[in-house]
């Protein structure tokens, strides 16, 4: 819960990395609550039926507008981790094939050490860095 709670106060950081965890557990409980309003959508009746008979939940909606800007940012954070920019969210554009790289790239471990996004989150998150003036320097001891 804690790696949801961190990519929703992130909401608005496209720099930096998130590590797979963050992704996945951002993922995971976004779809466990979307399930959720959907059944609590269809109890409360609070839908909308289009004339071609398919449904459109209501409260569903509002939640999945209000979640695409911090999904879209902790996607893009992920990227960053392994080493690839926000414009990795195109292959989705190429039908099967850019759904199936981009999934594959999703559960990629991270990209080891610094890279032109910043620390690995990893390492940050095991206290390993320090920042410094916003400077990251590395904790490790050369073990020679």
């Amino acid at each position: 819960m804690k790696y949801y709670i961190r990519a929703l106060k992130n909401y608005k950081n496209f720099r930096g990395r998130s590590r797979r965890r963050e992704y996945w557990w951002f993922f995971i409980i976004n779809t466990i609550i979307v399930f959720l309003i959907g059944f609590l959508d269809g109890v409360m009746g609070t839908y909308t039926i289009l004339e071609n008979g398919r449904y459109i939940p209501l409260l569903g909606t509002i939640y999945t507008l209000i979640m695409l800007i911090p999904g879209f940012a902790v996607f893009t954070r992920r990227m960053h981790d392994i080493n690839k920019g926000w414009k990795s969210f195109l292959l989705f554009i190429i039908p099967f094939i850019g759904q199936i790289i981009m999934f594959v790239w999703l559960f990629r471990n991270s990209h080891i050490g610094f890279n032109k996004f910043g620390p690995n989150p990893k390492d940050v998150d095991n206290d390993r860095f320090i920042n410094h003036d916003n400077i990251m320097f590395n904790l490790e001891i050369d073990k020679n």
